[in-house]
């Protein structure tokens, strides 16, 4: 499947994924748009939602298994994981020496 915006053309997916593919799930429409695109043009793909349960935001978890739920309605045929769930806290100190370290080493 090829998608082209702005005169750009990529290939979105290699034609043989025999992988299942990991999708993370805000619940917003970004990733919504993304998981109902995967689901209706590539029914072969078996694909692992997840989501973090942001402790800042406590309420987006919901909407991320709405979406999920809404999706495995739509598409009852396709092979969609077990929904994995996470915690995160970018106020953990830890994490965030974490982010702070990746985001260093990443730097171009």
């Amino acid at each position: 499947m090829k998608l082209t915006y702005n005169n750009v053309t990529i290939e979105f997916f290699e034609k043989n994924t025999s992988k299942p593919i990991l999708l993370s799930v805000s619940g917003g429409l970004d990733s919504a748009s993304l998981f109902y695109v995967m689901c209706k043009h590539r029914p072969d793909l078996e694909i692992v939602p997840f989501t973090c349960n942001d402790l800042s935001c406590p309420f987006d978890v919901f909407s991320a298994i709405d979406v999920i739920n809404w999706i495995r309605d739509e598409f009852p045929k396709q092979k969609i994981y077990e929904t994995e769930e996470h915690k995160f806290d970018h106020n953990d100190p830890y994490w965030l020496d974490v982010a702070k370290e990746k985001w260093e080493s990443e730097k171009i």
